[in-house]
């Protein structure tokens, strides 16, 4: 996120301002890197800090962003083409998924992501309409799943842990929450509308690969980053608070 926002300043702003978002923006990315080569934070960085940029800023100039897409996708394939840490977990994400779609079972990442979305959608199947009930996936999860994934609390996949618990339309309440956040900054032409969609964009993304909102170390950062981006490309919000005296009550 601080690599995604550092980029939209960077193009937008010129002089000093450009110079600190572009350290920025490399701390970022670099922080990724350093930290175990994690693919989905390059994936992540692509999508919000690139696509979603692209798209807000270039949404009425299809040529542009046609060429702005294809830059990001060159992009793309130089990391994994350089980066030779972040080609081998993207090449064993890859081999790991095929190997449990072919109905292997194996104690890998992308191993249990398929098994828990797969053991996860049976829930959803089996009680569309109200779900198991708040709280309940650990319980039937822990009865589906193979012995080794029993410790995990969530099945890496928010929209289909919403379904399982409160039926489909927990999951499609969830979805408009996070879908919201994406329309809140769509409808903001400037960069801090960017910074906003880029943010949204991110945080949606962690939720659907991971639990990147309901966990108390990765999720609720990124719902908090994401509130703090939107209020801020609604300065008249905040400011009309701040002057009433009401703080973040009255903002609320």
């Amino acid at each position: 996120m601080l690599a995604a926002s550092a980029w939209v300043v960077a193009v937008n702003h010129s002089g000093a301002k450009r110079v600190w978002a572009l350290g920025g923006g490399f701390y970022g990315a670099g922080g990724g890197h350093a930290g175990a080569g994690k693919a989905n934070r390059y994936v992540g960085l692509c999508a919000g800090a690139g696509s979603g940029h692209s798209v807000h800023q270039l949404r009425y100039q299809r040529l542009r962003l046609a060429g702005g897409l294809l830059v990001i996708g060159l992009f793309a394939g130089g990391l994994y083409g350089g980066l030779p840490e972040l080609r081998a977990k993207l090449d064993q994400g890859g081999a790991e998924v095929q190997s449990a779609l072919q109905g292997r079972v194996a104690n890998e990442s992308w191993n249990i992501r398929i098994q828990m979305i797969k053991h996860t959608a049976d829930m959803v199947l089996e009680k569309p309409l109200m779900g198991w009930g708040i709280g309940s996936w650990n319980e039937q999860g822990r009865q589906r799943v193979p012995d080794f994934p029993k410790g995990y609390n969530m099945p890496h996949n928010d929209v289909l842990w919403m379904g399982a618990q409160a039926g489909v339309p927990g999951a499609l309440a969830w979805l408009m929450l996070m879908l919201s956040a994406w329309w809140a900054a769509w409808r903001l032409p400037d960069w801090r509308g960017r910074i906003a969609f880029a943010v949204a964009v991110i945080a949606t993304f962690s939720a659907v690969v991971n639990n990147g909102t309901r966990d108390a170390t990765l999720g609720l950062p990124l719902l908090w980053l994401m509130g703090v981006a939107l209020a801020y490309a609604h300065p008249e919000t905040i400011g009309s608070a701040v002057a009433s005296g009401a703080g973040a009550k009255g903002a609320l």
